[in-house]
């Protein structure tokens, strides 16, 4: 959706098989249609061409902070990247999802003085959240 209105998106490829298969996924259908993919490690060499649709990122966080740092806004689930975003006041949208109760989920989202917006997707269809996250992106954008 944000990279058909031309959105320059960053995915964080993830850790373990689970999040790197969806990544592997999201790429896949991407190229699929047309879009050009810059996958960037932590060193920060990358293999791409020119303008891409989509940057990939895989490594520490110290770097994955440095490229939120310079976003306009952060779509991401419940992980590390969301406190980064609060706490440099970007504009957010955090799917949480796979959470043992509701406390964890208050407990464990982000905070700050930024735009932040919050799906819960536990026990929800895929669809309700693709429209849910829809609808929240363009009222933020």
């Amino acid at each position: 959706h944000l990279i058909e209105q031309g959105a320059k998106d960053i995915l964080d490829e993830g850790f373990g098989e689970d999040e790197i298969e969806r990544s592997e996924r999201i790429m896949d259908l991407l190229k699929s249609r047309g879009k050009a993919i810059m996958r960037v490690n932590e060193d920060l060499s990358c293999a791409a061409g020119s303008k891409p649709d989509l940057i990939t990122y895989k490594g520490s966080i110290g770097q994955f902070a440095a490229l939120i740092s310079q976003s306009q806004f952060y779509v991401g689930y419940d992980s590390m990247g969301q406190h980064v975003a609060a706490a440099l006041e970007i504009p957010e949208l955090v799917i949480f999802n796979g959470y043992p109760s509701e406390k964890f989920s208050r407990k464990w989202h982000p905070y700050g003085h930024g735009k932040i917006k919050i799906i819960h997707a536990e026990g929800k269809a895929e669809e309700e959240i693709l429209e849910s996250t829809k609808n929240v992106l363009s009222m933020l954008s």
